[in-house]
């Protein structure tokens, strides 16, 4: 079908991809939905006597779109062939599509590609088939293209009482080609930086080992802009501000260090959601930006974070800045390995109040592997997205410690 063996190898790799994308995004209405769906056939062409219209011509059907890499566009063509040669013509290409990793597929009539061109003055594809009789076909054309990106970001802002916040969720889809896009639906797909499927109590789809969202009936997208399409939140959530110091994933072993570290002591958002206050679950990583509103309406910014993406019940805490008055220092008190891959460790972590009311931090832990707290003087710290959560009452101009031991399995 191709005029190289490589070529073809890696064109059916990319088409089937798209195809398994596409299969895994049945519509959900107007609202962008995340899902793990089961995968359906392979190949589910539109029907020979399917109407699109009186007149042949070609629609965007889909636009599967990664977080940053290739993206893959689908189209569908309707054209009456004759017998013999014809050309099949795909408009509103963009001149970033790789044309040899193109693909024509027909699930209605016997045909067989001689070749594969792009006009880029035009923007058409064009392909050359040549079928056994006259007959009306409707075919599939995929092709993957640069230039089309997607992110996610959200929006907190603090009511005035402090006890509440409103969440937003919004899709930013980056369109640098040199096209408008307005596709019937558009597939967002969660890529090596956004790996929902990994998270601990998340099963993402076991065909792809991503997760997708669908968008229906999307708005066009012009050639060299951003589109933001709101997919979640309005309502208030559960939030209140905490001061966090989070450590980060624990070296395993680290002989070569003493083991004694600080980190500063941040200000954080602490918020949970389920889908009844109106974000849809498991929700993608992205960009947070928090304000905070007074009770004569004046909103203030507090800062931004990333979040990791996260599944439905889980508690966040997006850190908007240095709590200048606190400090914290970690050391290492003991280190031994007790088993062929299991270690124990002790650590002392020392949190120091230079100001003038008393405060609750929350000191984050991560550990490798499989692990288990041993010993603590903060009982039972709760597990949080698989880390640990030591919360303490530090005293004004005073300080407070934690002490914990930690046995981990690799």
């Amino acid at each position: 079908m191709l005029p190289a063996k490589k070529s073809r190898t890696s064109l059916c790799a990319i088409a089937f991809l798209c195809i398994m994308a596409v299969s895994l995004a049945a519509p959900h209405g107007a609202d962008a939905v995340w899902a793990a769906e089961t995968v359906r056939s392979l190949l589910e062409l539109p029907s020979a006597d399917r109407a699109l219209g009186n007149n042949d011509g070609a629609t965007l059907d889909c636009l599967v779109i990664q977080e940053s890499g290739l993206a893959v566009a689908t189209h569908v063509v309707e054209v009456d062939l004759v017998a013999g040669m014809n050309k099949v013509r795909v408009a509103g290409v963009s001149d970033t599509i790789q044309c040899g990793a193109a693909e024509i597929i027909s699930g209605t009539v016997p045909f067989t590609v001689v070749s594969a061109a792009t006009n880029r003055a035009a923007g058409e594809l064009i392909f050359s088939v040549k079928a056994e009789t006259a007959s009306h076909a409707v075919f599939r054309v995929a092709y993957p293209l640069s230039g089309l990106t997607w992110s996610a970001s959200y929006n907190a802002v603090l009511e005035p009482t402090k006890d509440a916040a409103g969440i937003w969720g919004w899709y930013s889809i980056h369109n640098e080609t040199d096209c408008d896009l307005a596709p019937a639906r558009i597939v967002l797909m969660g890529g090596s930086t956004n790996p929902l499927g990994s998270k601990p109590g998340f099963k993402g789809d076991s065909a792809l080992g991503k997760t997708v969202a669908t968008i229906d009936s999307p708005e066009m997208i012009p050639a060299g802009s951003q589109r933001n399409i709101r997919f979640a939140g309005g309502a208030a959530v559960p939030a209140r501000l905490v001061y966090v110091v989070d450590w980060g994933p624990m070296a395993i072993l680290d002989s070569s260090s003493q083991g004694k570290g600080e980190r500063p002591v941040m200000l954080g958002l602490e918020f949970s959601a389920s889908k009844e206050t109106g974000l849809a679950y498991p929700l993608p990583g992205g960009r947070i930006s928090v304000f905070s509103l007074s009770a004569d309406g004046t909103t203030f910014f507090l800062g931004e974070d990333l979040v990791s993406p996260c599944q439905s019940g889980t508690t966040l805490i997006a850190k908007v800045g240095p709590a200048v008055l606190l400090t914290a220092e970690r050391t290492r008190t003991d280190q031994r390995k007790v088993g062929t891959s299991s270690w124990e460790e002790a650590y002392q972590v020392r949190i120091a109040n230079a100001g003038t009311a008393s405060v609750t931090v929350i000191n984050v832990e991560e550990f490798p592997g499989q692990w288990t707290i041993l010993q603590s003087n903060i009982p039972t710290p709760p597990i949080v997205s698989g880390r640990a959560q030591f919360s303490v009452n530090v005293p004004a101009g005073g300080q407070a410690n934690i002490l914990f031991r930690v046995r981990y399995t690799l």
